[in-house]
């Protein structure tokens, strides 16, 4: 890295080093530990949690298909 590229200089057109329009700052991002005891943990039962709060295909599959069944046994007479 130059001293121009550093300073937030960028070729522009082949005509050299100008300045950016813009400037960039800084930001700070929080990530959780994974060096943690319990970490690994704490993953699969978040996961769990989500697997079990969304059905899968099979389940729907199951759904229409029960559904389709009942709409079928409506018209009939006992």
């Amino acid at each position: 890295m130059t001293a121009a590229t550093a300073a937030g200089a960028l070729p522009i057109g082949g005509f050299g080093w100008q300045r950016a329009p813009f400037t960039l700052r800084t930001v700070q991002l929080q990530v959780p530990d994974t060096r943690v005891q319990g970490f690994d943990e704490e993953c699969r039962r978040q996961s769990r949690l989500i697997a079990a709060a969304y059905p899968t295909e099979d389940d729907l599959a199951w759904e229409r298909i029960t559904e389709e069944a009942m709409a079928d046994m409506e018209d009939w007479v006992a």
